[in-house]
C-alpha cells in the first residue's frame, strides 16, 4: 500500500470502526426522577422486584422463571444477571437498575463511579450505564479490614437502544488484609425481601 493509499484508508475507512463513541457520567433529568420517585412507590416495582426474586430462587434450583436471572457463582465473584423481557417496560427496567443502585448505596458502600459508554462495536451498538460500589473502611492499622461483600458492580447493558439485561457482580477481596466477605445469599435477600 502507498503512502497515498495509507492516507486515503485513513481518512475514508472502508469499513465501518469500533470504538467508544461517547463517555460520561450518569445524569438522570427532574422529570425521570419524578417517575422513578413513582415508580418506587408502586405496586408496579414491588412486582417487579419480586418476579425477579421469584426467578432467582428457581435459578437456584436449576428452573427457568420469568424474568430469566442468570446466576454468577465463582471463588472471588458472584452476582446475577435479569435479562430483559417485554412485559418489564423498558423504562421500568432502567428503573429496576436505579433502584438496585439505590439499595447498594443503602449499605455501607460508597459509590466510586457511576458512567455511560456508548461503544460501536462491528454489528451493533452497545450502551452501558454502570455503577461501581466500594465498601466504606473505617481506618485500624491493627485488624483486617472488612470487606462485606467486595466491590460490586451493576451495569444496565442496551443492545442497538434495546434493553438487554441488568447485571450485579459482588467482587471480593483474597487478600490477608481483608476479612472474609459477607455471603454473596445475604445480599440477595437483602435486595429481594427488604422491597
Amino acid at each position: 500500500m502507498t503512502f497515498f493509499d495509507q492516507i486515503y484508508e485513513r481518512l475514508f475507512p472502508s469499513k465501518q470502526a469500533e470504538g467508544v463513541v461517547m463517555q460520561e457520567l450518569i445524569k438522570r433529568k427532574d422529570s425521570y426522577l419524578e417517575d422513578y420517585n413513582r415508580w418506587k412507590n408502586s405496586y408496579k416495582k414491588t412486582d417487579m422486584v419480586q418476579a425477579v426474586a421469584d426467578s432467582y430462587r428457581l435459578k437456584l434450583d436449576r428452573m427457568v422463571g420469568e424474568p430469566d436471572v442468570h446466576i454468577l457463582n465463582t471463588s472471588l465473584s458472584n452476582g446475577f444477571a435479569i435479562s430483559y423481557h417485554e412485559h418489564l417496560g423498558v423504562t421500568e427496567f432502567k428503573f429496576l437498575f436505579d433502584w438496585l443502585a439505590e439499595k447498594v448505596q443503602q449499605l455501607n458502600y460508597k459509590k466510586a463511579n457511576a458512567d455511560i459508554t456508548i461503544t460501536e462495536k462491528k454489528d451493533f451498538v452497545e450502551t452501558k450505564e454502570k455503577y461501581y460500589f466500594k465498601p466504606r473502611q473505617l481506618k485500624n492499622e491493627t485488624e483486617e479490614l472488612r470487606q462485606y461483600f467486595g466491590n460490586i458492580l451493576i451495569e444496565h447493558i442496551v443492545i442497538d437502544k434495546r434493553p438487554s439485561y441488568i447485571k450485579l457482580t459482588a467482587n471480593t477481596y483474597s487478600d490477608r488484609q481483608y476479612q472474609k466477605p459477607d455471603s454473596f445469599e445475604l445480599l440477595a435477600k437483602y435486595l429481594f425481601e427488604n422491597t
